[in-house]
């Protein structure tokens, strides 16, 4: 150790010694006492009013009273005591084992010393340690019970009664108990009030436990320790009373049949002005319907009354009964909570009124036994039972059966069946605020109806074979159908299609071999004789040129002129072979066409159609095509025209073709011999021979040339033939 070092450890020393002798009420211990004491809570009052933050600080307590409740806890494997003072009740740990717990009693006068901690929901004592640490106790002797706050059944929900010393007031509706760890086991005492249902729980080490069965119907007064019912939350759900001993259930009226002998009411009299509005009350009547453990409906001289009862003990329509229990008033309507039933005498089961819908929904039939009819619209199998859903006239309802045999034995009804039910109408009303003068009223808004028995549902008519369903099923099968046969048409639209232009291509190929073998033809009987003219004429022109020269000169022109025409024909069958307008579109294609060669020419060509266009046989279009070019050709070249006009008229049992030119015209009688040269009027009236046409020219010199055939149609050409638009 260095020199710094042992000057810093002396001089520490030196300052621990001085604060040691110090004065106690030196100015350096107020300094040092810097961190701030905590107040000894007294009293129950001041540990409840601790916030949750402060609670967690751990203030010191140090608490007087009496113990109210002790006991070893199952369900949070820790001992339960509670301690109340003038103040108020709140719990304390007295350990979470049999080995650190308090021994303590109920009724025992003890101080307790502890922290404050946060419980469930309120603020609680533990001891110093760890969660659960017993608090130090001291015993100083037995003390009486203390005086109970008295609860009303609206202050049953307020949480501020956590772990107070406090007495409710009821009816005794069912005692049942439950075996613990270590023949440690509770009785729960289920009562009742006018508001609604509470459980007290009394711990018991007795074996076996003993039920107190003679709770059941008396009006009692229970003390104990209140504790709430919370979620994770910490919000309160509900509530019981922790009771130490059954000593603590004090009966005012030994069961119910002191009740029984209290005046009996009416049921119309039953929500009337009385002093004791909220005691139970005593009426009688006859049994209309009856769900066990639920709900019993009867029916006196003056009106029907529903009754909310745990009786588990059979009651047939028809039983006369005697009832006590404490009247209400729920969704505008009367009945009887936490009643007791007893059965005086038996009869005839009531008969059902009959009403209707309109009657049913006005709300003055509310648990009457009615019977009405209805279209079922739907029925619905649930678990827990059996609905129908009915429709009369405009307004739909609802049919359930009661408890029972009826559900599973609920008959199987046809929908749209017309239906008879008998049951007990149920009415839902709302809360109206009507505008003044009238006062604010309760109104029914729907009815339902329940039912006594299979036997309750009477089957008036069948529906009728065409129900929805079928008629659903029938359109279905019917689209499907149709959906079948335009699938079946379009394939066949598909196939009928391919093999339409299969037969096409075959017309195509044959109609090409016939205009082949036609133009063999043509060639055989046009250009092979005119070439055999040719020969015959040279061969002539020969022998007649040494002594006719004369002769010979003409044999060789008539031979040029042949020359001449055989180039047209041959030029006009090439044309043929090529012509794909006529093969097409007809006629009415290929005519305008005859002067498409030459563009100085094209001007002149006028073609004029005429009746309804058609396709003709091809023998027919073929010999017309090759007759107008013929005509076109001869007036352009000799007639020196200036218009040129092709008409084609289409008839019903003809076709005729015109072709007419503004040319100088010749003499026909000139020109139509061989000697003249001019084979191509021979060549158009042979055509028109081949189609047995009338063939006529008509022309002057000076004058229009017009020349004209006229085929005759045999019968089924033109239905035979494709139509064009």
């Amino acid at each position: 150790m260095n020199w710094l070092s042992k000057t810093k450890w002396a001089g520490s020393c030196l300052i621990a010694a001085s604060l040691l002798a110090w004065p106690s009420g030196s100015p350096a211990q107020s300094v040092l006492s810097t961190v701030p004491t905590l107040s000894v809570l007294t009293n129950v009052v001041q540990v409840k009013r601790l916030s949750p933050k402060e609670t967690e600080r751990h203030h010191p307590v140090r608490l007087r009273g009496v113990v109210t409740y002790f006991e070893w806890n199952p369900d949070w494997q820790l001992y339960m005591a509670n301690l109340q003072d003038e103040t108020g009740g709140i719990s304390f740990s007295p350990g979470r084992t049999a080995v650190d717990a308090l021994k303590l009693k109920p009724g025992q006068l003890v101080e307790i010393e502890g922290v404050s901690a946060q419980g469930p929901f309120a603020p609680e004592v533990h001891g110093p340690g760890k969660f659960g640490s017993p608090v130090r106790a001291k015993v100083l002797g037995a003390a009486p019970d203390p005086e109970p706050q008295v609860l009303t059944p609206e202050q049953m929900a307020n949480p501020f009664n956590q772990d107070e010393w406090v007495e409710v007031k009821g009816v005794v509706r069912r005692v049942t108990t439950r075996a613990g760890p270590k023949a440690k086991g509770r009785i729960m005492v289920d009562f009742s009030t006018a508001s609604g249902t509470f459980r007290a729980t009394v711990p018991t080490q007795a074996t076996p436990i003993k039920t107190p069965s003679h709770l059941v119907g008396a009006a009692v007064a229970v003390r104990g320790v209140f504790a709430g019912i919370y979620n994770q939350k910490r919000r309160i759900v509900g509530a019981h009373i922790m009771v130490s001993a059954l000593d603590h259930i004090i009966v005012d009226e030994a069961g119910a049949d002191a009740a029984f002998k209290l005046p009996r009411l009416t049921a119309s009299s039953l929500m009337q002005f009385r002093p004791d509005m909220a005691s139970r009350v005593h009426v009688s009547g006859v049994v209309t319907l009856f769900e066990s453990g639920s709900h019993l409906y009867l029916r006196d001289n003056t009106g029907a009354l529903r009754i909310e009862t745990p009786e588990t003990n059979p009651f047939r329509p028809g039983d006369r009964v005697e009832v006590v229990g404490f009247p209400a008033f729920s969704d505008g309507a009367p009945l009887l909570l936490n009643a007791f039933v007893k059965k005086t005498g038996g009869g005839p089961p009531p008969q059902p009124r009959n009403i209707t819908v309109t009657q049913a929904s006005s709300g003055e039939f509310d648990g009457e036994l009615v019977r009405l009819d209805g279209v079922l619209l739907d029925q619905l199998k649930r678990p827990e039972n059996v609905i129908l859903m009915l429709q009369s006239g405009d307004t739909v309802f609802s049919a359930h059966f009661a408890e029972g045999e009826a559900k599973t034995n609920a008959p199987s009804l046809m929908l749209n069946s017309w239906v008879q039910i008998s049951g007990v109408c149920l009415n839902q009303f709302r809360y109206s605020p009507e505008p003044r003068p009238k006062p604010p009223q309760w109104r029914p808004v729907s009815f339902h109806v329940v039912l006594r028995s299979p036997r309750d549902v009477v089957l008036l008519r069948e529906p009728p074979w065409w129900t929805p369903q079928r008629i659903l099923w029938a359109m279905s099968l019917l689209a499907a159908a149709i959906f079948v046969v335009l699938v079946w048409v379009v394939l066949l639209r598909r196939q009928v299609a391919v093999q339409t232009r299969v037969i096409q291509r075959k017309v195509q190929r044959e109609v090409l071999m016939e205009e082949r073998s036609r133009i063999a033809r043509d060639l055989h009987d046009t250009l092979e004789q005119q070439l055999a003219l040719i020969g015959v004429q040279i061969d002539s022109s020969l022998a007649r040129l040494a002594k006719s020269p004369e002769l010979a000169r003409k044999s060789l022109e008539l031979a040029l002129a042949v020359v001449r025409h055989t180039h047209e024909e041959a030029r006009r069958s090439v044309w043929d072979l090529r012509s794909v307008a006529l093969e097409q579109g007809g006629l009415v294609e290929a005519l305008p066409q005859l002067a498409a060669a030459d563009h100085a020419t094209r001007h002149k060509v006028e073609v004029i159609t005429t009746g309804q266009t058609r396709r003709l046989p091809a023998l027919v279009e073929t010999n017309l095509m090759r007759i107008a070019q013929e005509a076109v050709t001869n007036a352009i070249k000799h007639s020196s025209c200036s218009r040129i006009e092709v008409n084609l008229d289409y008839g019903q049992r003809e076709v005729t073709l015109c072709v007419r030119d503004n040319g100088r015209g010749f003499d026909p009688e000139k020109v139509m011999p061989a000697s003249s040269g001019r084979f191509g009027l021979m060549g158009m009236r042979e055509r028109a021979e081949k189609m047995n046409a009338v063939f006529s020219l008509s022309s002057r010199p000076g004058e229009a040339t017009e020349i004209k055939i006229t085929v005759p149609l045999p019968d089924g050409a033109a239905e035979n033939a494709t139509q064009m638009s």
